[in-house]
C-alpha cells in the first residue's frame, strides 16, 4: 500500500492542530491557575470541587456563628455581672432600710435609690447587642 505525500501532509497537518489545542489548553490552565476550566474536563472532579465548595461555604458560616455566639456570651456576662452588683447593692438598701434608726426621710432616699437600682435592672435585662438583638430573650431576639 502506498501513502501519498497529501496523506502525510494531512496527518502532520491534525497532530500539529491536536497538539497546538493541547498547547493553547496548557497556556489557559496555567494562566488561570486552575486545572479545571470547565465541568466536561473532568466530571469528577468537578462534583468533588463543588462539594469541597459548600463544605466551605458551611464552614464559614459556623465561623461566623461561633464568632456572634462568643461576643453575646461575653456581652451578657458583662450584662449579668452589673445585675450582680445592683442586687447586691439592693440587699444591702434592704438590709440598712429595716434599721429603726433611719428617720423616714432616710428611708424615702433609699426608696429613691431602690427604685433607681430597679430601673437600672430593667435595663441591663432588655440589652442588646450590636446586631439589636435582645441578649436575655431566649429564641426570640427580637422581642
Amino acid at each position: 500500500m502506498r501513502i501519498s505525500s497529501t496523506q502525510i501532509n494531512d496527518t502532520m497537518l491534525g497532530s500539529l492542530q491536536t497538539n497546538y489545542s493541547q498547547y493553547g489548553r496548557l497556556q489557559m490552565q496555567i494562566a488561570s491557575n486552575k486545572k479545571l476550566l470547565q465541568p466536561s474536563d473532568d466530571p469528577i472532579a468537578s462534583v468533588a470541587l463543588l462539594g469541597l465548595k459548600k463544605e466551605q461555604a458551611s464552614l464559614n458560616q459556623y465561623q461566623k456563628n461561633i464568632t456572634q455566639v462568643q461576643n453575646q456570651l461575653s456581652q451578657s456576662e458583662v450584662q449579668l455581672e452589673s445585675m450582680t452588683t445592683m442586687m447586691l447593692r439592693l440587699q444591702d438598701l434592704t438590709q440598712t432600710a429595716a434599721n429603726d434608726s433611719y428617720s423616714d426621710a432616710d428611708r424615702a432616699g433609699i426608696a429613691v435609690e431602690i427604685r433607681s437600682l430597679q430601673e437600672g435592672l430593667i435595663d441591663l435585662a432588655n440589652a442588646q447587642d450590636e446586631n439589636g438583638s435582645y441578649l436575655f430573650s431566649g429564641s426570640l431576639v427580637d422581642q
